[in-house]
């Protein structure tokens, strides 16, 4: 629902936007307008200059909480505007590429952390960063191949994987999983048995401990004690993986980085493993 509000706030087009000095506050006014009419309560909205596109467009960065289920989510958007026109991204015809992508920041090779390496030495040029959900179908799929990639590849031990994950709003068992693997004796193994487990609708949207740790032990042959879950070693984890998301400007899952590009195309992923 958030996401298709923002759709239609980008498409919108105002004469009111037209001078830089007042584009933030504009957008800021803007924004709220468009909610409220939608009767959707949001808090803590905050609008930051992105990058200067050219002469005439720049990119906002929008962020703000929005009550839902009688919770209130962080929630981060990008906007493409100019003087004129308000919109979410835009297609280069010659190279086929989104502008919107574009803007994504490159991984900062300072912030690869072998606590989420689950494949490779750490030590490889080549690397991939993928965030993720673990009950997000298009991660499972996306790691099922990547694990394909790594089995049958003599050039496994050439290439570093990293995995930052994510707990979305829309899948509530997601928090408790990832905990469990941060606590995991053996992270790789938890990972790799997680993203190849059947989808169990009951357990993707259960917050109850005891449902969800039986579940993890059944899937992963270990047993996860309560205090190792909500440790303050596993609340640092926990919090770093989100703070290096929000770096990333990560809006979804999954988000693939190779060699520190932002990339959707998977044949990426493929050329580091011929």
């Amino acid at each position: 629902m958030i996401k298709k509000i923002l759709l239609s706030i980008s498409l919108l087009t105002t004469s009111a936007l037209v001078a830089n000095g007042e584009n933030q506050q504009l957008l800021k006014d803007f924004t709220q307008e468009q909610f409220k009419n939608r009767g959707i309560v949001i808090k803590n909205l905050k609008i930051s200059d992105g990058k200067v596109l050219g002469k005439e467009w720049q990119s906002y960065h929008v962020e703000f909480d929005v009550k839902e289920n009688g919770k209130f989510v962080h929630t981060k958007e990008l906007l493409i505007m100019n003087g004129n026109y308000l919109v979410s991204d835009a297609l280069n015809l010659k190279t086929m590429t989104s502008l919107r992508d574009s803007l994504k920041p490159k991984f900062n090779k300072d912030i690869y952390d072998n606590d989420f390496l689950i494949s490779g030495t750490g030590e490889a040029e080549n690397k991939i960063v993928v965030f993720s959900d673990p009950f997000c179908p298009f991660c499972k799929e996306l790691m099922k191949n990547i694990y394909a990639e790594i089995k049958k590849s003599k050039k496994k031990n050439d290439v570093d994987v990293y995995l930052y994950e994510i707990a979305l709003p829309a899948h509530p068992a997601s928090d408790l999983v990832i905990r469990h693997i941060m606590a995991s004796k053996d992270k790789k193994e938890a990972v790799k048995k997680i993203y190849n487990s059947k989808e169990d609708k009951d357990i993707t949207s259960s917050t109850n401990f005891d449902i969800i740790n039986n579940w993890f032990e059944a899937t992963t042959d270990e047993k996860i004690k309560k205090e190792q879950v909500f440790s303050d070693e596993i609340d640092q984890k926990m919090q770093k993986m989100k703070n290096i998301a929000n770096m990333q400007d990560v809006e979804g899952t999954p988000a693939i980085y190779v060699n520190g590009e932002f990339t959707k195309f998977y044949s990426k992923i493929e050329e580091l493993f011929k």
